[in-house]
């Protein structure tokens, strides 16, 4: 009976015996045979009886490739050495793209194999591919390793992350000049204040206008209004050093802090890094435009 299944042939063998034990059934099981009779019980009936059992044995087993085969999942059954004993066409499908020039498709699904069990994690990455892994450890010592394809799922998961993090970004953010808005300066303030209380410290607040800004929309229009605004905020932000903090909060009003480190500093150079910054004229699209800007300061806590 080994002889027969490992020729590849799956005919159903019918075992007649003197005796049956409970470890020839087992030896049975393992070669693959079918149905075990009896010599003692052997008639015509449960000669019938096996065979058409062993008939229908046969289709069950070729129904249940069939169902295999055509299942979303690469299913594979490998021993301890990792060499494969059973696979379905996903499963080769998998192998063969992922180990081209493993030789055989035996050794391509033994490179699949090792590489699955010895992932830690569920979904593993294969190529340009996303595959959830589920792995069933037998008594007999197999492993049987199914993988899904979830890259459309994780590719929607991603987007979906995308989107949460631009919408987040959009809630703290100015959209015209990506400066931080009122929302995200209310919350930096906050932790300034906090900082400032636990480390006994204090932090300078600058409140900016931007001079004759309305002049600029009046005469050469809204579109060169909002240009200002985006080259005023660039020549701001190139001004800030580390720790400095920048936020839009109006039309041209824009507000920032500067931590006070040293006790006898009630003029926080920042402000004039930004005055320097926008005295110079600003060419916007061919119209040149003189603008300054307006700082108010105030110390916390002392104000």
């Amino acid at each position: 009976a080994r002889n027969v299944r490992s020729s590849g042939d799956g005919t159903p063998i019918i075992l007649l015996t003197p005796e049956i034990s409970p470890d020839l059934q087992l030896k049975a099981e393992k070669v693959g045979s079918v149905d075990i009779i009896k010599r003692a019980d052997l008639n015509s009936a449960s000669l019938d009886r096996a065979i058409h059992y062993a008939i229908a044995q046969r289709s069950h087993e070729s129904l249940l490739t069939t169902v295999l085969n055509n299942t979303n999942a690469g299913i594979a059954v490998v021993d301890s050495n990792f060499v494969p004993k059973f696979w379905n066409s996903n499963w080769s499908n998998q192998s063969r793209s992922q180990f081209k020039d493993a030789g055989t498709l035996s050794q391509a699904s033994e490179c699949l194999a090792r590489q699955v069990i010895a992932h830690r994690g569920n979904d593993m990455h294969l190529g340009e591919r996303v595959l959830d892994r589920h792995l069933s450890f037998l008594e007999s010592n197999e492993t049987v390793i199914m993988l899904y394809d979830v890259t459309e799922r994780a590719n929607a998961l991603e987007e979906q992350k995308v989107a949460e993090q631009q919408v987040a970004h959009m809630a703290m953010h100015d959209v015209l000049t990506g400066l931080p808005n009122r929302a995200a300066f209310e919350e930096k303030l906050q932790n300034e204040i906090s900082w400032a209380t636990e480390e006994g410290m204090k932090f300078f607040l600058l409140n900016l206008d931007l001079n004759r800004f309305k002049e600029v929309n009046d005469v050469f229009g809204h579109k060169v209004g909002d240009d200002l605004l985006v080259e005023v905020t660039r020549r701001l932000e190139d001004c800030l050093h580390d720790g400095e903090f920048l936020a839009r909060v109006g039309g041209d009003e824009f507000i920032a802090l500067q931590r006070q480190y040293g006790e006898g500093d009630t003029s926080p150079e920042l402000a004039e890094r930004f005055v320097q910054a926008i005295t110079e004229t600003f060419d916007i699209d061919g119209k040149f435009v003189k603008s300054g800007i307006s700082v108010g300061v105030a110390l916390y806590p002392d104000h």
